[in-house]
């Protein structure tokens, strides 16, 4: 039996996905001083709470959730083609 439950390993893998979007391919402003501390997934793999950290004042934080809420088609849409999931319906960004 495996250690981690699949909601787990795809959470792994969610996290990272969307680290390297964050590094590589987002260009919005409001978050680049955001970070993604964890993303815990439920088990039945339909929603994904996504934590950021924001380093900065209350405008600086209220800014890069929107920058999140505005990117979050995205976010989905790319990282679901890159782990291929295909199973959850949305995700939910978190301080």
């Amino acid at each position: 039996m495996k250690p981690y439950s699949r909601a787990e390993r795809i959470s792994g893998k969610i996290q990272q996905a969307i680290t390297d979007l964050l590094n590589k391919k987002m260009q919005d402003p409001r978050i680049e001083m955001a970070t993604i501390s964890g993303v815990k997934l439920s088990s039945d793999l339909r929603v994904a709470n996504v934590y950021i950290t924001v380093f900065g004042d209350k405008k600086r934080i209220n800014d890069a959730l929107d920058g999140f809420k505005n990117s979050k088609g995205f976010i989905k849409k790319t990282h679901c083609s890159e782990i291929r999931i295909e199973i959850y319906a949305g995700f939910k960004i978190l301080l």
